[in-house]
């Protein structure tokens, strides 16, 4: 009975994503392979308040905060996890490395599983600190800083180190450092903005969301709907060009209400209703982004949507984005046509990889690539395609018009390639 429970849970995993919690249940008999390596390392924590010169530029009291998730971005792999404070960033408590668990533990399921009952206990041990803290708890713990110790019991966090994930993203990236090089440009993005994708989902095409936002810029399907092909197996979220094409459309939008380049990156991740509310209480046309996170009292802009833009700046401390977009980068060989007949995705990929070793990724918004769809789908290449049968996009409109509105102006014909 166990192996069969064990052996479903593992193929549940290939379609779900991993929820530690839902597994302790499950007797750890069955996973474990060494108790003795049940116990994750203690890291000393040096400096934690210490910043980096190079956060000068921005406000002092949002310093600590940058800090914390720059530490996060370039410092901590994923096998460190820091207990800290959600209000004071400065307040770590323990930072454990499980990397010994993570090499000897069977296999992913048991890491999890071992990773997260050892975080809870750490967690109570961390609480019944705080609940009997005394002089020297105090010094040690709370590094001499008076707080509210019920406060702080009810105020902790646990976050994961994203150092390798990162760095992922950055291989994921060099991928396609031309392509998002020449998007930028047509669309006139501004270049701190390749960040995003990184904060989104560590630049990572087919990433999904608890709230279905798909893709490295975790489009929600309703933006997708306006702006992207979307609909019988097919989703532009999954595509990297034709989603970045949306998000620089999205970003500009919110530039346009917000007046503010900052509220803007936020509003990308909580929407803009927030923003609506807070500048109605503020009685002003055109807040700051500081008065916008300190009056903010929505209960959907909670820990993530105050430290998101804190987040985003720390990745922009931790990527070199300068290099990284480069107006001078060599513009690929890309072109972005429209089909003016029924065409079978999987033969149009087929036939344009025999020239395009990147084809399969250029088109990866065709979910189900077998069935023969209607004319006016995109299709992306380094080939040059009959105008008889595709429909070139010219540049200017590339710039100005969304993925969406691309088929209009397409001249259609009664033909079939399948």
């Amino acid at each position: 009975m166990s192996i069969i429970i064990f052996v479903s849970l593992i193929f549940s995993l290939k379609a779900y994503s991993f929820d530690p919690g839902k597994l302790e249940m499950f007797p750890e008999s069955i996973y474990l392979t060494t108790l003795s390596s049940a116990n994750p390392k203690s890291i000393s924590i040096n400096n934690p308040g210490r910043e980096i010169a190079s956060l000068s530029k921005y406000p002092e009291k949002y310093r600590p905060k940058i800090n914390f998730w720059k530490n996060i971005y370039t410092k901590y792999p994923d096998d460190t996890v820091l207990i800290h404070d959600k209000s004071d960033l400065t307040l770590i408590y323990k930072i454990l490395d499980f990397t010994e668990i993570k090499n000897t533990s069977r296999n992913a399921v048991v890491y999890e599983i071992l990773k997260n009952r050892s975080l809870k206990r750490h967690v109570r041990e961390v609480k019944n600190k705080l609940k009997n803290c005394d002089h020297q708890c105090k010094k040690t713990l709370l590094s001499g800083k008076k707080y509210n110790h019920k406060f702080l019991r009810r105020n902790l966090r646990t976050q994961t180190g994203q150092k390798n994930i990162i760095q992922s993203g950055l291989n994921r990236f060099n991928n396609f450092e031309r392509e998002m090089n020449y998007l930028f440009k047509v669309t006139s993005a501004k270049r701190d903005w390749i960040a995003l994708p990184f904060l989104e989902s560590s630049f990572n095409p087919i990433a999904v969301s608890k709230v279905n936002a798909v893709g490295a810029w975790q489009i929600m399907p309703f933006i997708a709907k306006k702006l992207l092909p979307y609909g019988n197996g097919i989703d532009g979220r999954y595509n990297l060009l034709l989603s970045t094409f949306a998000a620089s459309i999205i970003l500009k939008q919110n530039m346009r209400i917000t007046k503010s380049s900052e509220i803007s990156i936020i509003a990308y991740n909580s929407g803009l209703r927030n923003f609506f509310k807070t500048r109605k209480k503020l009685n002003k046309q055109v807040i700051s982004y500081d008065e916008y996170i300190e009056n903010s009292s929505s209960k959907s802009f909670g820990f993530a949507s105050k430290n998101f833009l804190m987040e985003y700046f720390a990745l922009q401390e931790s990527l070199n984005i300068t290099q990284m977009i480069n107006h001078n980068v060599q513009k690929p060989r890309i072109n972005f046509y429209i089909s003016r007949c029924k065409t079978r995705p999987k033969k149009v990929i087929k036939l344009l990889s025999s020239h395009d070793p990147k084809a399969a990724l250029y088109n990866s918004h065709y979910l189900r690539k077998n069935k023969i769809l209607n004319a006016g789908q995109i299709y992306i290449t380094s080939e040059n395609l009959p105008d008889k049968y595709y429909r070139r996009i010219k540049e200017k409109e590339l710039g100005r018009k969304s993925p969406a509105q691309w088929k209009k102006g397409t001249k259609y014909k009664t033909c079939q390639i399948i």
